[in-house]
């Protein structure tokens, strides 16, 4: 009994040996394409050993098809990771960042102030009389000019009365220089009693604005400054002109034809200036 378990221990051992050296591994399948065929390990879904027959090109192919399926997924990952951080978490422009809410709470203050300046203006020039009565008061095409371009300028959007906002602005610049017209006339025409009448319908806070439009153009005349300066003071043409009526030059027009041609150059410089900056 002791030999035969010898002899059957010796078989076994050499009957394995053998069957290990016959069996070509997944490297001699690559190294020797001549190999027919040989036993490849699978595995079912239960876990159960499969063998089966296959060759070295499916083995290939295989190692090939894991190779081209894990680098796209790398790639995707990476890709990934990319577009995350490009993805902005706090934009400077956000409406969120607490950097921008000073600057937009100061847009948002000079908008209304520009809508309420917009809004005094409409009152002042509602009809002629009211905007001949602006014009005595100093209110000068510069003027409104300077609104109108605050209102479009600060408002987020097109503001939804910009062709109003044009409209007075063009009447009132068109009546403006209207009243200028009799000065081309030999001798110069300057309705007198129109605006003496309306002067005596002014209230008392129009009155003191139309004294106080009166000396301050008085003082910059008389200072002898030249129309550059005098239109970077925003001095009104208007006022001007009321100011030499006061002084008596349309009564004695051949003694204060030079006054009268000073006025007439500014009046031109002035419209120059504005019609360039529109």
């Amino acid at each position: 009994m002791r030999n035969r378990a010898v002899l059957f221990g010796l078989f076994f051992i050499g009957y394995s040996s053998c069957v290990f050296h016959a069996t070509p591994t997944r490297a001699s399948l690559v190294e020797n394409p001549d190999v027919e065929s040989t036993h490849v390990e699978q595995w079912d879904s239960n876990g159960k050993r499969l063998l089966q027959v296959d060759g070295p090109k499916r083995i290939l192919a295989e190692e090939r098809g894991m190779s081209e399926g894990i680098l796209p997924a790398a790639e995707a990952v990476e890709k990934t990771k990319v577009s995350e951080k490009a993805v902005p978490r706090a934009s400077l422009g956000s409406k969120l960042n607490p950097m921008t809410w000073p600057k937009r709470i100061l847009h948002k203050l000079k908008l209304w102030y520009a809508r309420f300046l917009h809004w005094l203006l409409r009152k002042a020039t509602v009809d002629e009389k009211t905007i001949d009565r602006s014009m005595m008061n100093g209110l000068t095409p510069s003027n409104l000019k300077r609104v109108k371009n605050d209102i479009l300028h600060y408002s987020s959007s097109v503001p939804h009365d910009k062709i109003e906002i044009e409209t007075d602005y063009d009447s009132y610049v068109e009546h403006f220089f209207g009243q200028f017209k009799g000065l081309d006339k030999d001798p110069p025409v300057f309705e007198m009693d129109k605006w003496n009448n309306l002067e005596k319908e002014m209230t008392k806070a129009e009155g003191y604005l139309k004294r106080r439009a009166l000396n301050t153009v008085s003082r910059n005349i008389d200072k002898g400054l030249s129309n550059e300066q005098l239109i970077s003071l925003d001095v009104s043409p208007f006022v001007y002109m009321r100011l030499l009526e006061k002084r008596g030059v349309f009564k004695d027009v051949e003694n204060n034809k030079d006054k009268i041609d000073q006025l007439k150059d500014y009046i031109k410089a002035y419209k120059e200036h504005l019609m360039v900056e529109q």
